[in-house]
């Protein structure tokens, strides 16, 4: 995925989160989740293995402050997996995908 498109699918999903909860809520939910915002304004999350076969992570976030995180590869694997997700799950809020970063 290009840089851009993480920004832009971010910024969406980023404001649909504000709207649900205040900005510190949504803070504290992405520490639990080790996803963390870098100076390019995009998303990182430290892996220490497979990130050279799945270079993304993705984590959902529900309603009830419950979140669920999947790596995935490409665009067409992100799609497939939250599609998934929504047939199962009505109380989808939002979503954040971040790169991955080596930290071992």
């Amino acid at each position: 995925m290009q840089a851009e498109e993480i920004k832009a699918y971010n910024d969406v999903n980023w404001k649909k989160l504000i709207a649900e909860w205040d900005e510190e809520t949504v803070s504290d939910m992405m520490c639990c989740a080790e996803i963390s915002p870098t100076e390019e304004s995009s998303f990182t999350q430290n892996y220490g293995i497979g990130i050279k076969v799945r270079p993304y992570t993705c984590t959902v976030f529900f309603n009830d402050t419950s979140m669920l995180t999947f790596d995935f590869a490409n665009r067409n694997r992100l799609r497939n997996k939250i599609k998934l997700i929504q047939k199962d799950f009505d109380n989808i809020v939002g979503s954040i995908i971040c790169l991955k970063r080596n930290i071992g």
